[in-house]
């Protein structure tokens, strides 16, 4: 049976738009972008931000082979290609990473966008529901036909300006790594706008829209796997928002062939995802399955409390099963929820109240507690979880507005969406850096281990070692089972000059989880500066068996065996860090110096030439070079490098002796005696420079100052049987002459 058009339908599908429509989606825009605009000055925070995006080794620099890495494995124990191919794209597009790393307006300015765009769709959602309500008779057309429009259409501006302006949302918008829930909100949003609009439809343009929710649905999911709810909020949508009362045929058309392809996606996504969790880096271990409801209903207590009183949002509430299954209050207002639930899937009208509530549960489904996942080591509840599941009051203030015809209901919602407005833009001002974002989440949360955590390593950073030791010994406190706690106040301890706590601390971290590469390599590193070299090289290998990639970490682990009197091996690790880092001029430098030592002087001579490509005024290369250079009987080149090294740094008497030996060879005795004399204002006891000094004088006949040199050379080394042949030399030298 073919279906006919909802009424007004061209206003959402097609038509020439209205300047009142227009005018909404400027509003809308605009508003949205003045409310989050104090986000274009944040920088990044240090809450994954820099683990994902500012120091991702994928964007440094971004090529298609990074970008393609992303696609085929999981990064740190995600597989969100998507989300990380924009994030990509958005870098290179930028600039990429300059000298000083990425910027970060451009990554907010993307979220912004991004929200722009889900918050648009809410509107436009949530007109089709609307006008698809009016079809079927299930609003209220008191008033002209065109009166009930422009309701409809200010209802669903309201809606969109909730979604939008929400306080719960600021998290999602004003984190750079949020964008992973923002991005797959918006194709969610999408996907659930075009599965709407087809069962709007006429039966001949369906499958477009089918498709095309089926392509978001598919993108959504590639962006985190938290979209697998989607098949659940599409059907929920169309069965309580659009087709009242159409009976179970109704009802049962809700659940709909494509849902269910979504559905085997999701799952598939979902045991995915669970199966990438680091389940050795937990402390404490998951909730028993039969406690798992309590705590997701705790979960939806908590949201419930937060959309009516929207007060007090933070990074870290602290809120973990084990806070919740252990404080009866919390099981009460769970259990309210569940009651409330129970009662409005029996008793329930499908009504777009109906409607919001139903999304509302089910968008926060996949992070309620049901099934563990990662953060919830921390806290079961976060604001950006419910960015999807803001379309639910979306949609039942749609509902309500709708039917509003006085004006005072109106300048109510508009004085709302104001205050809300105002309560985001203030929450945004906490995301500007990690020390304003995680002193308010302790002001919020003063237990919270994030927290103390996160202050501490951002205060490291600042330099302000003192009050970092105090935070991360309080989150030490707090969770004393972590290997992250040991971890950070051992790096603390370090730059406050106590190595051998830190080597304690690194060593409990490591107890806990043997597989820690981080704790391995900074105990490694503490040990090196130590002296200790065995076993340096033992914690510094074992860094690399679990993260092959570290180019510092090889370097000092060369450094290491090198001392140890094992250069090839060493040479070996400077190479390897050089296939991590070619442009590391140092350690190329390094690695000349060690194959100099081990006779391999050409290769030597093609790292010391490459280095100097890329720090060409960096004098201490231009005098290895020579040195190579003269070992290889190269000498006017070493002259060239040695004059180099000496105009760079003009103090470097070895130079200035080793260029006059030269010259002193090539006969230019002349240079030479300028060069020696050079050496001994710089060094006076210098004893090769007085030695060659009296040789270069003695060879221009300047008898008397080479005698000079000699016998200081002498005084410097009484028992030189050399040096006091050559005065003796010199005196004969002198008798004959004379």
């Amino acid at each position: 049976m073919t279906r006919t058009p909802c009424a007004h339908e061209k206003d959402v599908f097609g038509g020439r738009p209205t300047l009142v429509l227009w005018a909404a989606v400027l509003l809308i825009a605009g508003v949205t972008v003045v409310v989050y605009s104090p986000a274009l000055r944040a920088g990044f925070v240090n809450w994954d931000d820099d683990i994902n995006v500012s120091e991702n080794p994928g964007f440094r620099p971004v090529t298609a082979r990074s970008v393609a890495r992303f696609w085929h494995e999981p990064f740190q124990y995600m597989y969100i290609p998507l989300t990380y191919t924009v994030w990509a794209l958005t870098a290179q597009l930028c600039g990429g990473a300059g000298v000083t790393g990425l910027s970060p307006a451009p990554f907010h300015r993307l979220n912004i966008v991004l929200h722009v765009l889900s918050a648009l769709v809410v509107f436009s959602a949530s007109r089709l529901v609307l006008n698809a309500r009016e079809k079927h008779g299930t609003a209220d057309t008191n008033g002209s036909r065109e009166r009930c429009v422009r309701y409809r259409l200010a209802a669903s501006a309201a809606a969109a300006l909730l979604f939008a302006l929400h306080p719960v949302q600021a998290e999602a918008v004003c984190w750079v790594t949020g964008a992973k829930d923002v991005l797959c909100g918006l194709l969610c949003l999408v996907a659930v706008w075009h599965y709407l609009a087809a069962r709007c439809r006429s039966v001949g343009s369906r499958m477009k829209h089918y498709v095309l929710a089926t392509v978001c649905c598919a993108l959504a999911l590639l962006s985190k796997p938290a979209a697998a709810v989607l098949p659940l909020l599409a059907a929920a949508t169309a069965a309580l928002a659009l087709e009242r009362g159409t009976g179970r045929r109704g009802r049962a058309q809700s659940l709909h062939w494509i849902l269910i392809l979504w559905l085997a996606a999701g799952i598939c996504c979902t045991l995915y995802a669970a199966g990438l969790q680091p389940a050795a880096h937990r402390s404490t271990a998951p909730p028993p399955v039969v406690a798992r409801p309590l705590v997701a209903l705790d979960a939806v207590a908590f949201y419930v409390y937060k959309l009516v009183v929207p007060l007090s949002f933070c990074a870290d509430y602290g809120r973990t099963p084990q806070v919740v299954l252990t404080h009866p209050m919390m099981w009460a207002a769970g259990l309210l929820v569940g009651v409330f639930l129970a009662w409005f899937a029996v008793k329930g009208r499908r009504t777009l109240a109906a409607a919001g509530v139903a999304v509302f549960v089910i968008g926060v489904l996949p992070v309620a507690g049901l099934v563990p996942f990662g953060f919830q080591e921390f806290s079961t509840v976060a604001d950006r979880y419910l960015y999807v599941s803001m379309l639910g009051p979306a949609l039942a203030l749609a509902g309500l507005m709708s039917r509003q015809r006085q004006r005072r209901a109106w300048v109510v919602c508009a004085a709302v969406l104001l205050l809300l407005g105002l309560r985001t833009a203030f929450q945004a001002r906490h995301w500007l850096d990690s020390l304003s974002l995680f002193r308010h989440t302790l002001a919020v949360n003063a237990h919270s281990y994030a927290g103390h955590s996160n202050l501490g390593n951002a205060l490291l950073d600042d330099s302000r070692v003192d009050e970092a030791v105090l935070h991360l010994s309080k989150a030490l406190e707090i969770r004393p089972r972590l290997a992250d706690s040991y971890y950070n106040l051992g790096v603390a301890k370090g730059k406050a000059g106590n190595p051998e706590e830190a080597v304690r601390l690194y060593s409990r971290a490591l107890q806990i989880r043997t597989g820690y590469a981080d704790a391995h390599n900074n105990l490694g590193v503490a040990l090196y500066d130590m002296g200790r070299m065995e076993e340096a090289a033992r914690h510094l290998s074992a860094a690399l068996r679990l993260k092959p990639d570290l180019a510092a970490t090889q370097v000092v682990l060369g450094h290491a065996l090198f001392r140890q009197g094992l250069p090839a091996q060493a040479a070996e690790h400077y190479s390897r860090a050089l296939v991590l880092a070619p442009a590391d001029a140092a350690t190329r430098s390094v690695l000349g110096g060690v194959l100099f030592k081990l006779g391999s002087i050409e290769a030597a001579l093609a790292h010391y030439s490459q280095a100097l490509v890329i720090t060409p005024d960096d004098a201490a290369l231009h005098y290895n070079l020579a040195v190579a250079l003269a070992a290889r009987g190269r000498s006017a080149q070493a002259i060239a490098h040695y004059s180099a090294a000496i105009r760079l740094a003009p103090r470097n008497f070895r130079a200035l002796h080793n260029l006059g030996r030269l010259l002193a060879e090539n006969g230019r005795l002349e240079e030479a005696v300028t060069c020696y004399s050079r050496a001994l204002l710089v060094k006076p006891d210098y004893l090769r420079a007085h030695t060659q000094l009296g040789n270069a004088l003695a060879g221009l006949g300047r008898l008397d100052a080479a005698a000079r040199h000699f016998s200081a050379a002498l005084d410097l080394a009484p028992d030189s049987e050399d040096v006091r042949r050559a005065l003796q030399d010199v005196r004969t030298a002198k008798e004959t002459r004379e």
